[in-house]
């Protein structure tokens, strides 16, 4: 059974943090509004993370700024590398996480609801 914390959890949580001032400092937040890395999914042989991003105040579709950050993605890594001490630093894969954009309709259906009902 896996431990609670295990290496690769410990490892994404680690990508997760460094990636985000990374992107804080590369990535233009005019062109994308704020990007949200939401989890990091490192794989088993530690050579490749999904890195699952949240996109908030953005009038461009979400395809287009996750195509930006993977043609980007060696560049990015290459920061990474400077700023972890791993063996090998992930290729990274950016994936597109709408539970936020899902969460906040949701909410706005119960409100509705609620609305209806009273």
């Amino acid at each position: 059974m896996p431990k609670e914390f295990s290496r690769t959890r410990r490892v994404g949580e680690l990508i997760q943090h460094e990636l985000a001032v990374i992107l804080q400092r590369e990535v233009s937040s005019k062109q994308f509004g704020m990007l949200t890395i939401s989890q990091v999914e490192v794989m088993p042989d530690y050579k490749t993370a999904r890195v699952f991003i949240s996109i908030l105040g953005n009038d461009n579709s979400p395809e287009q700024a996750i195509r930006h950050l993977n043609n980007h993605a060696s560049m990015l890594r290459h920061h990474l590398s400077q700023q972890v001490n791993l063996r090998t630093t992930p290729r990274l894969i950016f994936k597109y996480d709408n539970s936020i954009e899902y969460g906040s309709r949701l909410s706005a259906l119960i409100d509705s609801a609620i609305k209806k009902s009273d």
